[in-house]
């Protein structure tokens, strides 16, 4: 007994025929075993038959375009000893005795619950993005002050989306090889999900700095943040298109974005070296800040620190 499988164009099986009895025969002709839909096939265009050894064998009935083996040479019989992939006409057919072995199982989809549950709904996953880009525009626009602020943040919101693209897809095509799913949609919003979640977690310690006093407390915040943040989306790509159990996603997330971390502090140590003594200028945007909630001094202790400060700028430029 033996199989044959119609491809189609990306090579997948269209449709699957069992061919019990030998000889069979494959054409256009209704009469036939196999029928195909193709006009460069003759009516009765190959047969299916077993040789004086038994050996299974494709052999051309005297068609027109005969007989194209995978790799392109034009053949009168094709033995049948496994999974044989063959052209008749502009239709793939795969030959495949009943007898040959097929692969290992494909995982389940892992559960989804949660924030995974919610990038992989087309239309959550729709709306995250939208919110993401209208986030980066808002971010870009308050980040620059120049005149033409509302389009360059356009300009940049969209550079930004073409490159959370490009990361998307990477991690689909990695999905489609290993575990048969791409699942751009969810790859793409957990990304800019992410994205909005620095922002805003930016925005608190920001203002949470600026209002509590306390030197470094938005940079401590964003460095723990950006670290949580990023193990996250690391562990939801393997998620999305390994077969990796939950514990070893987040211990190998944990351990690349530490060391990527780790990377780039020696290398911004490196750079602070090397530029040490020269004059760096940095633009930031002001954000509006309640008058309520902003910590003041009394006129005293302002003045006094006025004074301290004053007398130590003096001290200073007095020294040769």
């Amino acid at each position: 007994m033996i199989w044959v499988e119609v491809l189609d164009r990306r090579g997948h099986v269209a449709a699957r025929v069992r061919c019990a009895t030998l000889p069979a025969t494959i054409g256009r002709a209704w009469t036939n075993d196999v029928v195909l839909d193709d006009r460069h096939v003759d009516a009765v265009h190959a047969r299916l038959v077993r040789d004086e050894q038994g050996a299974l064998a494709l052999e051309d009935a005297g068609s027109l375009n005969g007989i194209v083996t995978a790799a392109g040479a034009r053949a009168a019989r094709v033995s049948v000893a496994g999974p044989t992939t063959v052209h008749l006409g502009q239709t793939a057919v795969r030959l495949v005795p009943a007898d040959a072995p097929v692969g290992p199982a494909v995982p389940l989809p892992p559960a989804t619950r949660g924030l995974l549950a919610l990038v992989t709904a087309p239309r959550a996953a729709l709306l995250l993005v939208l919110v993401g880009v209208a986030a980066a525009g808002v971010a870009f626009w308050l980040g620059d002050p120049e005149a033409e602020a509302p389009r360059k943040a356009a300009g940049g919101a969209l550079a930004l989306a073409v490159v959370v693209g490009i990361w998307a897809g990477v991690w689909a095509l990695v999905g489609r090889a290993t575990v048969q799913r791409a699942m751009f949609h969810a790859h793409f919003a957990a990304a800019w999900l992410t994205l909005l979640v620095l922002e805003l977690v930016g925005v608190a310690a920001g203002y949470a700095g600026f209002i509590l006093d306390v030197d470094g407390l938005a940079t401590l915040v964003d460095a723990v943040a950006a670290f949580a943040c990023c193990s996250t989306l690391l562990a939801a790509h393997f998620a999305l298109a390994t077969s990796m159990t939950a514990r070893r996603r987040a211990a190998v997330a944990i351990a690349v974005v530490a060391a990527i971390a780790g990377a780039v502090g020696l290398l911004g140590e490196a750079a602070r070296g090397e530029f040490e003594g020269n004059d760096v200028t940095i633009r930031a945007s002001v954000r509006p800040v309640p008058v309520a909630i902003v910590r003041t001094r009394e006129v005293g202790a302002f003045l006094g620190e006025t004074a301290t400060l004053q007398r130590e700028v003096d001290r200073l430029a007095a020294e040769p």
